[in-house]
């Protein structure tokens, strides 16, 4: 095992990134033991297998490479400031309204809910695809009062 750090330890250059190769290199040898074993000369395929393992450690990098920003490269991170939390005051209302909804007439809660926390339609809150009983009569209700 030793002997395959110091070679994938060479070729990256990153005793993190060799320790990486060298257990996915393992998990494929394991797999494949019996194949190893049969093979006349072991010791090379599992050096081949690692050499594999190697190269597909660099494409999996170079693929994912321009989709992967590191922490100290963000420019915004979402940190919550002040000024966002001031802004979140003006919610303390419409929460407890939403709670006082839901105690006295539950139907109209959910179908308030899914129209302008869900961004439904009130004519597409019912669907055949709703199974809920409880949302399908409150889009009924909600419906009514929105048609007439």
């Amino acid at each position: 095992m030793s002997e395959f750090l110091r070679v994938a330890g060479s070729r990256t250059r990153n005793p993190y990134d060799a320790e990486e190769v060298v257990m996915e290199a393992a998990v494929v040898m394991i797999r494949k033991w019996p194949r190893i074993l049969a093979h006349p000369k072991p010791i090379a395929l599992a050096h081949k297998i690692l050499d594999d393992q190697i190269a597909d450690f660099y494409r999996r990098r170079a693929r994912t490479a321009d989709r992967e920003v590191s922490y100290g490269a963000l420019t915004e991170a979402d940190v919550p400031t002040a000024d966002d939390l001031l802004a979140l005051r003006g919610h303390d209302g419409l929460d407890r309204a939403l709670a006082e909804l839901e105690k006295r007439a539950p139907l109209q809660a959910k179908c308030v809910i899914l129209r302008y926390g869900a961004n439904l339609m009130a004519l597409t809150i019912n669907t055949p695809h709703n199974r809920d009983a409880l949302v399908s009569a409150a889009a009924k209700a909600a419906n009514k009062r929105f048609i007439s």
